[in-house]
Parts: structure tokens; C-alpha cells; sequence
């Protein structure tokens, strides 16, 4: 009765060996054959554990994982690829089954063949995802989707995946009920498209991770992704907005630091209900021509540098928006304005917000009956100034912030890229 087994590479072949006996289970060529044999076996007791030793693994096929199944590496020297003529829709796909696992392993598009997606977890209660990195895609690094209840994805890196990093989908209503949370914790989404998206995902947690230079949206909430928690989160040069969230109501963006994006860094459309506290936003607006950084002046740049709101509401409704600090540094455009509600929108309440450097109205409320009070707005200069600690020069001499992302592909090619076969 095999529950745990080992699968490696010797003498031209792929080895499954049983953990406690060593007795070999299965050996061939095909290497997704004889992992899915293990995991197979496995599952037949009613669950257990598959060890992939180090080394890379070229699939012909998706793996699936069955029911209390653990598909395990050993770190990142784990790797599974595609071989020439894979056929699936992801390295590893758990479907209709029920408290799987995937930890401390390696899935790269860019190693073998492309990859539609590294992880997909579908119809599959309790599922954890445990330092996994997935990179190079052409989709999604992590697809959660069709109510996947309890699932949760936790230390988990996705890198230059061309959709995004994380796709929850459809955690809607289910057969064992609905709306069901899902758990996304101190993960890493870098490069590649955007970071989160949530399409019809009815209550999820996202908190501590981080979004770093994806070409994309951050935070993406889309088709009544109701009650989404962002929450002690960081993103870091983001090509676009950062937090969007369309038609999907219930949302909380709280305690986050939106810092250096080049769109805005709330954005609502048609949401009703929310709650946007203890955000920094700072550098909204950040135009990057790709140079090194503070090598180019805003003389140079010209009107392609201007200025942006930190947050922007249409239609929206029913928001407490409180004790954010929203400011830009010398090193990119001021504010437009740090607040901007258009006159669809009403019963916004803006409160306790401190507000540093912009060129028009700090809160700029369009819409029936909003609430402003309390809040505290410098718009001449940022506040570092005063400490003498930084100048403020005439625009032809003032230096313009940047980053590279085509540094960040040179890393991502690096880690996920080509390596030595296993041998």
C-alpha cells in the first residue's frame, strides 16, 4: 500500500520508488507518466505524498492531482517544464478534487515549450499552494477558479506571466455553498501582465504580498467580484493603475502602500460600498521613459509627464475613504488631484486624509451629498523640502524618476530560463 513515493531521474529514465521501502513503483522515459502513476497510487489509499527530487521535468501532459494528494519539490532546483507537443491547459491542474497540495517547487513557461498556465485549481475545496513559483507563462501563473472554496495560495511567486500572476474566477456558488473565501498571503507577483485579477470572485483575502513592475493592473476587480480584501500589500512601479475595481462592490483597501505607478492608484467604476483606509499612494502619475533612473529631466520628457489623480470614482457610492497619505515626491509630476468623484456618485464620506503636493483641488467631489472633513492638504511642495534634505529645481533641471523593466525580464529569463537537463 504505496502512499508516499519518490520520483528522479537515472540511467536515461525517469524512477518512482516507494519512501519507505524503495521498491521501484514505475520507470519510463515519459516523465508526466510516471509522476502521475505515483500520484495515482496515492490517491488509491486515499492520499499521500509525491517527492520530486531536483532536477527539471519536461511534461508531455498536465499533471492532476487526486484526491489528498501532496505534489511536492525540493526548492526551486525542482523544476517542471513543457516538453515539445504538450497538450493541456497548465503544468498541474487539480479538478474535482478535494484537500490537494502543491509546495516548494518550480513551474516554468520558459523552459521547453510554452506553457497556456502554470497552476489551475477548478471545482477543488482546501487546496494549498505553498511556495510555488510559476513563471514565463502565456496566461496565468495561478488560475483558481469555479469555487474552489478554501483554497488558499501562500508564499507563492509569480513572474512574467504574460495575463497575469493570480486569475481567481468564479468563487461563486458551489456544491458545498457559496461564496466561500479564498486566501492569497505573502505572495510575490513580479513582471509580465497584471497581478491580481478577480472575475466574479465573491469574497477573497489578499493580504501581505507584494506586486512588483507588471506591465498591468495590480489589483484588478471585475463581473461582481463582491467583498475582495486588499490588505497590507505593496506594489512597487506598476505600468498602469494600481487598484481597479469595476462593478464589484464590498471592497476594502486597507493599510497598503500604492507607491510609484504611472496610472492612478485607486480606481472605481459603478461600486457600491467600500471602505479605502491607511493607504499610502504615493508617485501617482510617475511617467517612465525606461531610462535609468533620475537620468532624464522633465524638460526632456515634456508634456508626457503630467499630472494624475490618486484616486478617481465614477458612479460609485457608499465609500469612506479615511487617514490615507497621498503625496508625490519632487521626482515625478504633481497631483491633479488627490481625489476625484464624478457626479454619478454619492453619500462618499472623505475623511482624515493628509494630502502633499498637487497642482488643482485636493478633493474634488462632483457628486450628491459627499462629506469632507478633516482633511489636511500642502500642495506647494513635498514635505521633505523643508529638511533641507532635498531641492526643488526649475523643470529643465529637475530629474525625472525611472525604472527598467527590460532588467526585470533579464531576471526573470534568469531564474526561469533554460537549464541543464537532469541528469
Amino acid at each position: 500500500m504505496t502512499r508516499d513515493s519518490l520520483v528522479y531521474f537515472s540511467d536515461g529514465e525517469y524512477r518512482a520508488v516507494d519512501q519507505n521501502t524503495r521498491a521501484e513503483l514505475h520507470a519510463g522515459a515519459d516523465a508526466a507518466a510516471v509522476i502521475q502513476r505515483a500520484l495515482d497510487l496515492a490517491g488509491a489509499q486515499c492520499g499521500g505524498n509525491v517527492e520530486l527530487a531536483s532536477g527539471t521535468f519536461l511534461l508531455e501532459r498536465p499533471l492532476r492531482l487526486p484526491f489528498r494528494t501532496t505534489l511536492s519539490g525540493r526548492g526551486h532546483g525542482t523544476v517542471l517544464g513543457a516538453a515539445k507537443g504538450f497538450s493541456g491547459e497548465a503544468a498541474v491542474i487539480a479538478e474535482d478534487a478535494c484537500a490537494v497540495g502543491l509546495r516548494r517547487l518550480t513551474i516554468s513557461g520558459l523552459v521547453g515549450e510554452s506553457l497556456p498556465n502554470g497552476v489551475v485549481v477548478r471545482r477543488s475545496p482546501q487546496c494549498v499552494l505553498d511556495e510555488v513559483a510559476v513563471g514565463g507563462t502565456a496566461g496565468a501563473g495561478f488560475l483558481i477558479a469555479d469555487n474552489s472554496a478554501l483554497t488558499q495560495a501562500r508564499g507563492c511567486i509569480a513572474a512574467g506571466n504574460s495575463r497575469c500572476g493570480f486569475l481567481l474566477k468564479e468563487n461563486f456558488r458551489g456544491a458545498h455553498g457559496d461564496f466561500i473565501p479564498l486566501a492569497v498571503q505573502n505572495c510575490l507577483v513580479y513582471g509580465g501582465g497584471k497581478g491580481f485579477e478577480f472575475d466574479r470572485c465573491i469574497v477573497a483575502n489578499v493580504t501581505g504580498c507584494s506586486v512588483y513592475q507588471t506591465r498591468g493592473t495590480a489589483f484588478h476587480l471585475y463581473n461582481m467580484s463582491n467583498s475582495v480584501l486588499i490588505s497590507g500589500c505593496r506594489t512597487f512601479q506598476i505600468g498602469d493603475d494600481v487598484y481597479v475595481s469595476e462593478e464589484s462592490n464590498e471592497i476594502n483597501v486597507t493599510g497598503n502602500i500604492f507607491c510609484w505607478h504611472e496610472g492612478v492608484g485607486v480606481r472605481l467604476r459603478k461600486v457600491c460600498w467600500g471602505t479605502i483606509t491607511g493607504n499610502n499612494i504615493i508617485d501617482t502619475g510617475s511617467h517612465n521613459p525606461g531610462a535609468p533612473d533620475c537620468s532624464m529631466t522633465f524638460a526632456q520628457v515634456g508634456a508626457r509627464a503630467k499630472p494624475t489623480e490618486g484616486m478617481v470614482f465614477e458612479e460609485s457610492r457608499g465609500l469612506v475613504v479615511s487617514a490615507n497619505a497621498i503625496f508625490n515626491w519632487h521626482v515625478c509630476p504633481p497631483l491633479a488631484h488627490a481625489i476625484r468623484e464624478d457626479e454619478a456618485c454619492a453619500d462618499n464620506t472623505y475623511v482624515g486624509n493628509n494630502v502633499n503636493y498637487l497642482a488643482g483641488e485636493a478633493i474634488l467631489a462632483r457628486g450628491q451629498r459627499p462629506t469632507i472633513t478633516g482633511n489636511t492638504v500642502h500642495a506647494e511642495q513635498p514635505h521633505v523640502h523643508y529638511y533641507g534634505r532635498q531641492t526643488l529645481l526649475p523643470p529643465d533641471q529637475q530629474h525625472i524618476q525611472s525604472f527598467q523593466p527590460k532588467l526585470t525580464q533579464e531576471l526573470i529569463e534568469r531564474i526561469f530560463g533554460p537549464m541543464p537537463a537532469t541528469a
